[in-house]
């Protein structure tokens, strides 16, 4: 009876562990999409005054940088919150730190280190520059000058590299991170994948998985293509 209700003590703790998890990397997407958001305003601010940054585009890059750090806070705790998880469920070696166990920088999956970089290209508040370079014009056959602002580019990177965030929370919308799933995976040699994550919602939800890919590369190609339209006159 006893051992009985010590596995259902360590199953119920991990069981929250990982809805802890998942609300986490949620909060993480909701910062990142608020972030973007508030870039996105602030380059149109900028091209309906001309280009000419003011007090406005200040406060909205002030609030990209504090959604920012919200993002990186909650993005810690999610990684530190795995590795208690990984620990609980034996995937790690005793004497494994947070350094040791490849949650902070791996090469072969998401790690904290380059996620925070990742998520660290935004706006910087109080700094436009105009970066003025040459094009070939194919039209016109020759070589004209162009202007590029740091906070249109800042803007287009921030929003590409935060869309790896999307991808990393894919096997929570597969259903992967269950403890069915990943005894069925230990079970069957399968190792769980981001790859395998995409697979299994191309098999549950084709039309929703190509319909939001297509939405959300529109956009963010469409905005790209305008910036780069705007800075071309």
């Amino acid at each position: 009876m006893n051992k009985a209700s010590s596995y259902s003590a360590s199953y119920g703790g991990l069981r929250q562990i990982e809805l802890r998890l998942k609300r986490n990397f949620t909060v993480v997407l909701i910062a990142a999409a608020l972030g973007v958001g508030f870039a996105i305003a602030e380059v149109y601010w900028l091209w309906a005054h001309g280009g000419e940054s003011d007090a406005t585009c200040d406060v909205l890059k002030l609030l990209v940088s504090f959604s920012t750090l919200w993002l990186l806070a909650f993005l810690l705790i999610y990684y530190r919150r795995k590795f208690v998880l990984l620990k609980a469920t034996n995937a790690l070696l005793p004497q494994d730190t947070l350094l040791s166990s490849g949650i902070f920088v791996s090469l072969s999956e998401w790690s904290m280190l380059p996620e925070a970089l990742l998520c660290l290209i935004h706006p910087v508040p109080f700094f436009n520059v105009e970066i003025t370079v040459s094009y070939y014009d194919l039209r016109r056959g020759s070589t004209l000058p162009t202007t590029l602002a740091t906070d249109e580019l800042l803007t287009v990177g921030m929003m590409f590299a935060r869309l790896a965030l999307i991808v990393h929370y894919m096997p929570y919308l597969a259903g992967l991170t269950a403890k069915s799933a990943r005894a069925y995976a230990n079970i069957n040699h399968m190792p769980l994948t981001t790859w395998l994550s995409i697979r299994v919602m191309y098999q549950r939800y084709p039309f929703r998985l190509l319909g939001g890919t297509t939405a959300l590369l529109l956009l963010c190609f469409g905005f790209t293509l305008q910036v780069s339209a705007t800075e071309g006159h």
